[in-house]
C-alpha cells in the first residue's frame, strides 16, 4: 500500500486527509478515496491500469478515515466520528461496491474492537490489530468479516522487559508482498523500533 494515515495513540480520532490513495500490489490497480461530486459522501474509486474507473459510496462525508489498506481484490477502510471510539469497517471490492464489515469481537458475545486499531489486506485476508495496555492482539478474516479468527497475542510488552525501544508497542500494520508487518513508530528519527512479521495472514508473528 501507499503512504496512508494511521491511528494515533490518544483516545480521539485523528484528522483524515481529504484524498487517500492505495496502490494494489503487482500493478493490479489503484483505490482512491475522496469526496463525491456533491460533497455529501466519502467515495472509493477503483482505477484500472488502463484508466477505467468505478465509484462506490463509502460513508457520509463527515466521517473520518483513519486506516486504509488494499490488495488486488478489495480495500479495507476503517472510519469513525469525532468524540467516539466506535469504529466502522468497510470492504470495498475492486470495481465493485463498499459493504459494511463486522469487526472481530473479544469473545463470542463480547464487545467489538474499538479505536485505536489498524487494518491491513493481505492476499484476500483482512487483518485487524488492536493495542490494549501494552498487548497487541490480531484477528483475521478470509471472508470479508463473515467470520473472524480468535484474537491472538502478537506482542506483550510485559513479557519482554529487556527490550528497549524509542517507540510505542508494534501496533501499526504494513504489507509488503504477502508479508504483513507490525511495527511501532519511533519517537525520534534515529530511534529503534519493534518489528514483527507474519507470512501466514496474521496467524503467527515473529522477528523478521
Amino acid at each position: 500500500p501507499g503512504e496512508l494515515p494511521r491511528p494515533g495513540v490518544g483516545r480521539g480520532l485523528p484528522r483524515a486527509r481529504s484524498l487517500v490513495r492505495c496502490d494494489a500490489p503487482e500493478n493490479a490497480g489503484t483505490f482512491v478515496l475522496g469526496l463525491s461530486a456533491d460533497q455529501q459522501s466519502k467515495i472509493v474509486r477503483s482505477v484500472t491500469p488502463s484508466g477505467v474507473t468505478s465509484d462506490a459510496t463509502l460513508a457520509p462525508a463527515d466521517v473520518r478515515i483513519f486506516a486504509v489498506s488494499c490488495d488486488a481484490k478489495a480495500a479495507a477502510v476503517a472510519v469513525g466520528r469525532p468524540g467516539t471510539r466506535d469504529v466502522q469497517l468497510f470492504t470495498c471490492a475492486y470495481l465493485g461496491e463498499c459493504a459494511s464489515t463486522p469487526l472481530p469481537r473479544f469473545g463470542r458475545a463480547g464487545p467489538p474492537a474499538r479505536f485505536p486499531l489498524d487494518v491491513a489486506r493481505v492476499h484476500g485476508a483482512t487483518l485487524v490489530a488492536v493495542p490494549m495496555h501494552g498487548i497487541v492482539r490480531v484477528a483475521s478474516s478470509r471472508d470479508d468479516g463473515a467470520t473472524w479468527t480468535p484474537f491472538t497475542v502478537a506482542f506483550d510488552a510485559a513479557a519482554h522487559p529487556e527490550l528497549l525501544f524509542d517507540a510505542s508497542v508494534p501496533d501499526r500494520l504494513f504489507v509488503t508482498g504477502r508479508r504483513a508487518l507490525l511495527y511501532g513508530v519511533p519517537t525520534r528519527s534515529s530511534g529503534a523500533f519493534p518489528l514483527l512479521a507474519s507470512d501466514d495472514g496474521g496467524a503467527s508473528w515473529r522477528a523478521p
